[in-house]
């Protein structure tokens, strides 16, 4: 008996040391908590269209959709006991050019700065801002072809998320990227350089440090020929 209370002390010591870290965790938790409250109050009272909130057991939501959007999401998702490649598929009476759209969305804590980093510096094409119930919030779209990116706010007192959103662009120049960053103090987060074999690229911080990664193509290089004795 003797020799078997020494470890247990020790492994009762171990699991407290344990428990309080876990309490200072806990508690650090409730702080940010606390000090993020009021937006979080302010999110969750936002409006939203009575047709994007579902509730229901949840077999029945997934065994008889009601909603065309929840179908078409059912309807995309993966299943082993069905071939794969399947077609993505798209919400039911959509226009036949969804195929050839693409949009980024990125939450931006000061809206001014990312208008003007998206329209002065990349240099896309800024569309009338589109207000979006969904959302709760006002969508305002950049355009380069059939690509767009919307950029929207819901205030600058929340913590910035810079993983939610990274853009890459091929272009015929990077060392005019490269310069026009330099002159205008654009944030470098990958200063220019070649990547890989093929690509000269320059990485650079949109104004919430979302990554915009600017890449030229490299000509191939001809073989060289074998040589002759």
């Amino acid at each position: 008996m003797a020799g078997i209370l020494p470890p247990l002390a020790r492994h009762i010591s171990a699991v407290k040391r344990r428990l309080i870290v876990i309490g200072i965790a806990l508690l650090g938790s409730f702080v940010l908590t606390f000090a993020y409250a009021p937006d979080m109050v302010a999110w969750l009272k936002r409006p939203f269209h009575d047709d994007l909130i579902f509730y229901g057991p949840t077999e029945a939501l997934f065994s008889n959709p009601q909603h065309r959007y929840t179908q078409a999401l059912l309807a995309a998702m993966p299943r082993v006991d069905q071939q794969a490649h399947t077609k993505l598929q798209t919400i039911p009476g959509a226009p036949p050019d969804i195929y050839q759209r693409f949009e980024v969305g990125i939450t931006a804590s000061n809206l001014e700065k990312s208008r003007a980093f998206y329209r002065s510096f990349v240099g896309l094409e800024e569309l009338p801002p589109v207000v979006d119930p969904a959302l709760g919030a006002t969508k305002y779209p950049f355009r380069h072809g059939d690509t767009t990116i919307n950029v929207w706010s819901f205030g600058g007192t929340l913590p910035a998320n810079k993983s939610s959103a990274g853009i890459q662009y091929v272009i015929s120049n990077v060392e005019t990227v490269d310069a026009k960053a330099k002159a205008q103090s654009v944030t470098i987060d990958r200063p220019l350089g070649l990547f890989g074999q093929g690509l000269r690229t320059i990485w650079l911080s949109d104004p919430d440090g979302v990554t915009n990664y600017f890449a030229q193509i490299l000509p191939r290089r001809p073989a060289a020929a074998p040589s002759t004795q």
